[in-house]
């Protein structure tokens, strides 16, 4: 203690009263591979948080890169949004409507950035 009555603590000590521990948690992925037609389970991998499955091998199991990983959405919504704002030409306010309409809230900003990152890769289609 200070002469105020504040304890002073250092980094572990803060760690240590706040959650128990010195140390952080660290999440950990259970990586499941399955096969297409029976739904059966034939790989499985627990990783660490650095672990990184796309440049690995796994045993059985492939992943390849996936472009929408670490959106809010799911590809479905990204690739119908852009789908409508390229193929019809609507504005972007009018598909941020459309996809209101449909129950889902996103803003016209999101919609032009999904067009410009995904907008080259669906026309190849």
């Amino acid at each position: 203690m200070d002469s105020t009555g504040l304890k002073l603590c250092g980094a572990d000590e803060c760690l240590l009263e706040k959650h128990g521990t010195k140390t952080h948690r660290a999440w950990r992925t259970l990586h499941i591979g399955t096969d297409a037609h029976t739904d059966h389970i034939v790989a499985t991998a627990l990783s660490g948080w650095r672990f990184c499955p796309a440049h690995a091998s796994l045993p059985g199991m492939t992943m390849g890169p996936n472009p929408y990983r670490g959106f809010r959405y799911p590809a479905e919504v990204i690739e119908h949004a852009v789908w409508l704002y390229h193929c019809f030409s609507l504005s972007l306010r009018d598909v941020e409507t459309i996809l209101s309409a449909r129950g889902v809230v996103v803003s016209y900003e999101s919609i032009r950035a999904w067009g410009l990152r995904f907008g080259r890769q669906l026309a190849k289609r």
